[in-house]
């Protein structure tokens, strides 16, 4: 199998209560564990949860099957965050399934 090398750009991030805002486009997306500030608009990211990839992100991460497990990883006083990085659909990609060890 031949490597190849992708440069993505992740455009910001949506807490959970905002997926509808996540890009309607093929993409890679990432599952954090995160503080929000709302005064300062600012998330402070904790753990990576999920890595994972999609013809159409924000209706991937609607439906994720895993969401369950996700908020079951939260700590008190953290929540869900994504970001999402948009990648041709013509692209072949095998992303990993992040498992926190």
């Amino acid at each position: 199998m031949v490597a190849k090398t992708y440069g993505l750009t992740f455009g910001g991030y949506w807490l959970a209560d905002a997926v509808s805002s996540l890009p309607a486009s093929s993409g890679i997306y990432c599952v954090y564990a995160c503080s929000h500030n709302p005064s300062l608009r600012q998330v402070s990211l904790r753990r990576l949860l999920y890595i994972g990839e999609a013809a159409n992100v924000r209706d991937r991460v609607s439906i994720h099957e895993r969401w369950n497990d996700w908020r079951n990883r939260l700590m008190t006083g953290e929540k869900l965050c994504f970001s999402a990085a948009t990648i041709s659909p013509q692209e072949e990609v095998r992303p990993c399934d992040f498992k926190e060890q």
